[in-house]
């Protein structure tokens, strides 16, 4: 038998009608929503805003560890916000910062012996400590699954100290004005501001005057 008449006798292809009937509806589905977070009806981007002293005195032989200056807990907002999917929570410095070996979660600044520690919560209520929410630079992450729409917050707070690392030299300390931030997806939901400067000096040596008579 020749090839013409086998493809002659060749039953065409024909598509299932109960798949038709599956596939082609499910084609006029809309897409899902992508996954990300928006602020809550009335809510925003929540600034806190730390302004350093303008003078600490640091007297020589300070202990290593001293805390020279603690803002206590400032709040950012309050913010509250509704997320969708899986999304990235970071939070952390807003620019690369320089570990001070030996300690943890202290940076330094730019004068010699005096470090910062930063700290963000995501939360108002009770009184933590800055070591349970201290910042790290690189920023940390987190991926947080949410299957339906879950509300987030009010968030949040800051918090900052200074802190002798070693010998202090007199300068002037000038932070980063946008220091830290926190962002869940794409959205920026607490940020820390820290304007101004600071003057580190030592105070005026005092010298015992000895009578001889």
């Amino acid at each position: 038998m020749s090839g013409h008449s086998r493809n002659r006798h060749r039953k065409p292809f024909r598509l299932p009608v109960a798949f038709c009937a599956v596939v082609l509806p499910a084609l006029w589905l809309p897409a899902p929503a992508a996954a990300d977070c928006s602020f809550a009806a009335g809510s925003g981007l929540g600034t806190a805003t730390i302004s350093l002293p303008v003078q600490i005195s640091v007297p020589r032989n300070t202990p290593v560890g001293s805390i020279l200056y603690d803002s206590n807990w400032v709040t950012a907002g309050p913010t509250s916000i509704v997320c969708q999917g899986t999304i990235v929570q970071k939070w952390g410095y807003a620019s690369p910062m320089v570990p001070v070996p030996g300690y943890s979660n202290v940076y330094q600044t730019p004068v010699s012996g005096i470090g910062i520690k930063t700290a963000w919560a995501n939360w108002l209520s009770g009184s933590p400590t800055i070591d349970s929410a201290a910042l790290v630079s690189p920023p940390a992450t987190l991926s947080v699954p949410n299957p339906s729409p879950t509300p987030y917050g009010p968030m949040g707070r800051y918090r900052l100290q200074l802190i002798v690392t070693g010998p202090v030299m007199p300068g002037i300390i000038t932070l980063p004005g946008l220091l830290a931030q926190a962002s869940y997806g794409t959205l920026n939901v607490n940020q820390l501001a820290v304007p101004g400067s600071t003057n580190i000096v030592r105070p005026p040596a005092r010298y015992k005057i000895r009578q001889w008579w």
